[in-house]
């Protein structure tokens, strides 16, 4: 995966059209302790999403097959199968309109400058990601939970923008969903296997949804007595 970013971050067309986020862009950047399966962008230029599609293949196919690829409304997607180990990783490049709310800066990755999304941009987004996906997941709420602990900001402005909802409004309502929708029999589902620390797989399974809440409620009552 690291191979495939600087090679993207490499080619001169590529290279100012995408901005790197989610799990992936932590992983390596914001030393999140988890590992990420994915590659996710947001296409900073929606003019030049045929561009991207027709690119992008041009690099993936050194690293394995690529399975599936599509151009939706909102996503420019690929699947790749790497040749050895047969495993997959979805690349997923978002051209929602929306998106222009965020804002990026250029990091250095082993030689190689990259165009990543700021931290408080990549809390807000997470935050709304765990109420909007079609299905809760545990990562995102590990996630979550990780940028509480490492007080990270907040984009309020992307909050407002994306949800309707002020920031302390949207939380509220979040510490609802995440009692509504998360319980130890499953939470360690798709992550467990993503944390190499025993001491975090024990954590999953027995504290992070009730230590989630309890960060929520700690920042919305120091927000509070401000």
């Amino acid at each position: 995966m690291r191979n495939i970013l600087n090679e993207i971050y490499s080619h001169k067309d590529l290279s100012p059209l995408l901005g790197l986020k989610g799990g992936t862009a932590c992983y390596f950047f914001y030393k999140l302790p988890r590992f990420s399966t994915d590659l996710d962008f947001n296409l900073l230029n929606l003019d030049k999403k045929l561009l991207v599609f027709e690119t992008m293949p041009s690099i993936l196919e050194k690293y394995g097959t690529i399975t599936d690829n599509h151009i939706k409304e909102n996503t420019v997607f690929f699947f790749l199968v790497h040749t050895k180990e047969r495993s997959g990783i979805k690349i997923e490049i978002s051209t929602r309109e929306i998106e222009s709310v965020n804002g990026y800066q250029l990091l250095e990755f082993y030689g190689t400058s990259m165009l990543v999304m700021k931290k408080e941009d990549i809390f807000a987004n997470k935050l709304i990601a765990l109420r909007h996906r079609h299905s809760a997941t545990s990562r995102d709420l590990y996630d979550i939970n990780y940028f509480f602990k490492q007080n990270w900001d907040i984009s309020e402005e992307i909050v407002k923008v994306i949800s309707g909802d002020s920031l302390l409004k949207y939380l509220k309502k979040l510490q609802r969903f995440i009692k509504e929708n998360f319980n130890y029999q499953t939470i360690h589902l798709g992550l467990g296997e993503l944390v190499e620390d025993e001491s975090q797989r024990y954590f999953i399974k027995n504290k992070l949804i009730d230590d989630t809440i309890n960060q929520i409620k700690f920042y919305i009552d120091s927000k509070n007595r401000k």
